[in-house]
């Protein structure tokens, strides 16, 4: 075929060219069909893990409620715990009286005695507070009113009481027995 101006088109059509078009065209039709069908299955087996997972969830609920109703069962009452929990007090209480350092209680006496007073007998009586006893002898009635001067002002020492002071004579001159009781507060590492 001859154009009107005796061109020739470069692109000659051939007939035998309709298995390319049959080749595009079901491929036209086939990546779409593909598609449908991975997106069926994705569904499919979406569905399959939400019936899964419900089953699973109402198991842990199921569960749970047991749980809980066996944990209510077993729960013991305010009241009781409340009890427990006096008594527990009570037990460290006692047990902080019965353990503290006697190192720090001496280094305590050391710092508050004032000079020519001199300790005869420690005792103590371990309790909810440690009730301490000095036994000792100054040379004047003023250094025991300066002793008890300095546990009324320090905190680790409460309700000092002088239960008896005695004038005596002695070789080295007068002195004054005395004896005297005081609570004492240790510092403790655990505080309820």
């Amino acid at each position: 075929m001859k154009h009107l101006l005796n061109f020739e088109p470069p692109v000659k059509f051939r007939k035998g060219s309709s298995l390319m078009f049959k080749t595009i065209v079901c491929l036209i039709y086939a990546i779409p069909l593909f598609l449908a069908t991975g997106m069926a299955f994705d569904y499919v087996e979406l569905e399959t893990m939400i019936r899964q997972l419900g089953a699973a969830s109402d198991l842990v609920e199921k569960r749970h409620v047991e749980f809980a109703k066996k944990l209510g069962e077993t729960r013991a009452e305010t009241q009781e715990l409340a009890t427990d929990e006096r008594r527990l007090f009570g037990y460290h209480r006692t047990l902080a009286g019965l353990s503290f350092s006697w190192t720090s209680l001496l280094g305590v006496l050391e710092r508050v005695v004032p000079d020519g007073i001199s300790l005869l007998r420690i005792r103590i009586k371990p309790q909810s507070v440690v009730k301490i006893a000095l036994e000792g002898q100054a040379t004047s009635l003023e250094q025991v009113t300066c002793l008890l001067r300095r546990f009324y002002t320090l905190e680790r020492f409460s309700d000092p009481r002088l239960s008896r002071h005695v004038r005596e004579e002695s070789p080295a001159g007068p002195l004054v027995a005395f004896t005297l009781t005081v609570d004492y507060l240790p510092d403790l590492e655990v505080r309820p």
